[in-house]
């Protein structure tokens, strides 16, 4: 098992480390290349096999990118250098996608050369043919509101999350509706609405799922600040059912479910905490204190003898 890292201190040497005992194994010196990666907490992801390392990079580029409800921002362009997991060689195609902003990577099935990407500047989800470089498909909220699928308030994406498998991404906006995209199809399959008190958005990056995808767990805020989270919604993907509320017991800002489905693990960049919570009951069982990295991100891993 390997884990991939960069140094600013070294303009941005792009590393494979043995994941053991933290050894350099392999070294790419490639400023020109990862210098420019800073774009957020989504900027470098390996496929789960490992086999291949994807870089997001951007640059400003001339004119504006004209976003909905009046939306303007310099326009820029979004890539990913795709690196061979062993070798850090380059290889493949670069795609390209035009004023993506921040973006979460998602690989696909296992042996597809597809993946896609959910831009927050944009607010899509685009899917893209690794090999070739091509935009496949783009799921935009706005079409799925105007049919009618019950989808409810704006369209400013939140978050996103896959299954285990990679067969399906969800989509949630800050309004509080949350599409089913079948990842094979590139297509939504279902859709639920998020009923949210008056005032209230799902925060940016509150968002998980179980393993399986039945159920998914909604982050529910105030609407004081983009990220302000106190209580998570939980749903049944299926039909959209409400299967309850979470109250946290004070402010987080990302969550994962455990491998097996029982537990809600809840991170407090303001605490500097992690708290588990037992989903069943809704109560906290206990909690990482004093973390000394107030968490941004989260993510939950399966262990050496987990699938």
């Amino acid at each position: 098992m390997h884990d991939f890292g960069t140094d600013a201190q070294s303009q941005g040497d792009l590393t494979r480390l043995d994941a053991d005992d933290g050894r350099p194994l392999v070294t790419v010196a490639s400023p020109e290349r990862i210098g420019n990666k800073g774009v957020g907490r989504y900027g470098m992801v390996a496929s789960p096999d490992g086999d291949r390392l994807y870089v997001h990079k951007w640059k400003l580029v001339s004119g504006r990118h004209q976003g909905p409800g009046g939306y303007s921002a310099p326009a820029s362009d979004h890539w990913w250098d795709i690196y061979d997991g062993s070798t850090l060689a380059l290889t493949g195609s670069t795609p390209h996608v035009p004023d993506c902003g921040i973006a979460q990577y998602f690989p696909g099935r296992e042996g597809s050369s597809q993946f896609a990407v959910a831009c927050s500047e944009r607010n899509v989800l685009v899917f893209i043919d690794r090999d070739s470089g091509n935009t496949l498909s783009t799921i935009d909220p706005v079409p799925v509101q105007k049919a009618g699928a019950g989808c409810i308030g704006d369209t400013e994406l939140a978050a996103a999350a896959d299954t285990a498998s990679g067969g399906k991404i969800l989509i949630a906006t800050r309004g509080g509706c949350v599409l089913t995209a079948n990842a094979t199809d590139m297509r939504v399959e279902t859709s639920l609405s998020v009923a949210l008190p008056n005032g209230w958005r799902v925060p940016f990056g509150m968002l998980a799922l179980t393993r399986m995808g039945d159920r998914v767990f909604v982050g529910l805020g105030s609407g004081s600040s983009s990220d302000d989270c106190h209580e998570v919604g939980v749903f049944n993907t299926e039909n959209g059912t409400a299967l309850g509320t979470i109250d946290a017991g004070e402010s987080i800002n990302a969550i994962g479910v455990s491998i097996d489905g029982r537990l809600l693990y809840a991170a407090s960049k303001a605490a500097d905490n992690l708290l588990v919570i037992d989903i069943a009951s809704g109560q906290r069982i206990g909690a990482v204190e004093h973390l000394g990295t107030h968490p941004e991100h989260l993510l939950v891993a399966a262990g050496p003898s987990e699938p």
